[in-house]
Formats: structure tokens, C-alpha cells, sequence
């Protein structure tokens, strides 16, 4: 029944495989990168660093949530990826039960889509719903997905990100204190919820670095400490290490030590340059506490 959906599929794919270039391919990947584990994980940065750390807690909830979904799909359909179709460039190296339906850069475009649609002035839903289309194009061009994969996956996507924005119009009151029984219930839904993805779903590499940035969330809230506003030179170095310590992880050739760097990704993020960086600012004084009494 489903034969001509796939014939369609193979055949748009080897359509816009026609005018692949080298240079092409690099515009795509690069755009591919932006929803990437690094490209993800660059924008959770981004955010914490501002000082904007419950944006920051809410988008790493998001791709959590858009990772479980997504790969619990794929697991279930099993669909191969469209390079090991035949005539078909694979662009990128997928195992073979590595699966494709729906695509997991495409739920979390979608994803973000969804979660950011409604504060979004008409020009920017213009913009960001361009750019998921451009990023789920790219999967295609790719070689990576096929057409149905990244519509389904944006679809996907964006009830996941009416999902969290859900749950964030539920949470958002809270304070992030761990003395709070709620809200370290919180934190170990979310830790749970990565460790899940390890186990269960195979999203090794973005589960590593989410559970990491967990990690380094929940011992910084512990601690109270609270951040000074970094500039961009700043955020620059801070960049540099997160860059330096994705390519020790890639370049390794120990599973063990690959999936350690990448904990260590997540937990330099939301502990581990805060910390320093609090370090060097102020070195005669301790990091900055929150104001106000524990409860």
C-alpha cells in the first residue's frame, strides 16, 4: 500500500542529488549542523551563559524530549536510511540500524518551531520556519532522510514543542532549588529521561552531553551560586573549549573515553567554565551566592 510513498521518496532523492557540488554539500552540512548534537549544544551554551539559564534548562528539556520521541519512532517503523537505497549519495556514515523515519534533526527544527511560535513577532516565524525548511531539505540532500521522514519529523516536532512549553507554563514558578522536593523531582525526571535515551534509544552521543549539562545544572543550583554576565570574548573562549573538547571525543578511538568527553561537554557548560570563569573574575572572593535565605 505504501510502495508508491516510497517509490515518490527515492525518486525526489535522486532528483535533488542531481545537482549536488562540493560546495553545496558544505552549505548543507552546515545547515544540517545548526540541530547537530554540537549545534544543539552550542545553543544550550549560548543561553546559560547569558544568564539566561531557565531558557537554557527548558531548550535541553526540549531536545530531550524531541530525541525520545523521534527515536522511539524510528525504533519502532525501522525504516533504512536512504543511502543504502540504491543510486543514492550518502553524504554522512549511518549504520545500518542506524534508522530513518522520523528524522531527529527535523523534531527538533519542528520542535523548536513549536516551542517558540507564539513570542515570535511575524517576520521571525517567517525566518525560523524558513530555516527548519531549508535544515529538513538539507537531510534530504544529504542523503540522510527521505522526504516523508522530514515532513513527519517536523510535524512531530512541533506537538513536542507545544508539549514543553506546556510543562514550562507548569514549572516555570519554581526557582530551580534543590532544597524544593518538586524541583529536584524535576531535575531527575530530565536525568532519568537521558539515561533512557542511552539505554533504550541509542541517541548515545546527545544523551551524554545532555546528562552531563544535568549534572552540572543540579550541582550548581545545590551550590546557589549564581553567574556574572560574560561578554563576547568571553563566550569566545568558552566556545573554544566546548569546540576542543568535541574533537578530542571524535578523535579518540575508546568508546569509554568518547562518551566521558562528551559528559564532560555538558558539564562544562552548566558548571565547570561558570565556575572558573567566576574563579578568575574574582579571585580574592568566592563565586557570586544567590541572595535571599534557603528554605
Amino acid at each position: 500500500m505504501l510502495e508508491p510513498l516510497f517509490a515518490f521518496d527515492l525518486a525526489f532523492t535522486l532528483f535533488v542529488q542531481q545537482f549536488s557540488s562540493t560546495a553545496f554539500t558544505l552549505l548543507m552540512q552546515a545547515v544540517s549542523a545548526v540541530f547537530s548534537s554540537a549545534g544543539v549544544m552550542a545553543i544550550v551554551a549560548w543561553l546559560y551563559w547569558s544568564k539566561r539559564e531557565k531558557e537554557s534548562f527548558y531548550f535541553a528539556s526540549l531536545v530531550v524530549l524531541a530525541a525520545l520521541f523521534s527515536q522511539a519512532l524510528k525504533d519502532f517503523f525501522q525504516r533504512p536510511r536512504p543511502q543504502f537505497s540504491q543510486g543514492i549519495q550518502g553524504f554522512e556514515e549511518h549504520a545500518l540500524k542506524d534508522f530513518s523515519f522520523p528524522s531527529g534533526h527535523a523534531t527538533i527544527a519542528g520542535g523548536v518551531l513549536g516551542y517558540l511560535e507564539k513570542g515570535l513577532k511575524a517576520n521571525w516565524k517567517v525566518l525560523l520556519l524558513a530555516f527548519a525548511l531549508l535544515m529538513a531539505f538539507s537531510r534530504i540532500y544529504l542523503g540522510a532522510h527521505f522526504l516523508t521522514d522530514v515532513v513527519a519529523g517536523l510535524v512531530l516536532g512541533f506537538f513536542v514543542g507545544k508539549l514543553n512549553l506546556w510543562f514550562r507554563n507548569r514549572t516555570e514558578h519554581m526557582h530551580f532549588r534543590l532544597s524544593k522536593f518538586r524541583e529536584e523531582l524535576l531535575l531527575f525526571v530530565f536525568v532519568i529521561a537521558s539515561v533512557a535515551i542511552v539505554l533504550f534509544l541509542k541517541e548515545l552521543v546527545l544523551a551524554a552531553v545532555i546528562i552531563g549539562y544535568f549534572a552540572g545544572y543540579s550541582l550548581w543550583k545545590e551550590l546557589r551560586k549564581e553567574q556574572s554576565r560574560k561578554g563576547i570574548l568571553a563566550k569566545i573562549i568558552g566556545f573554544a573549549v566546548l569546540g576542543a573538547l568535541y574533537i578530542a571525543s571524535e578523535k579518540t578511538g575508546v568508546l569509554a573515553l568518547h562518551y566521558c568527553i562528551l559528559l564532560l561537554m555538558g558539564f562544562w557548560v552548566s558548571f565547570l567554565y561558570p565556575w572558573i570563569f567566576e574563579l578568575f573574575k574574582h579571585p580574592s572572593s568566592k563565586p557570586k551566592a544567590r541572595k535571599g535565605k534557603r528554605h
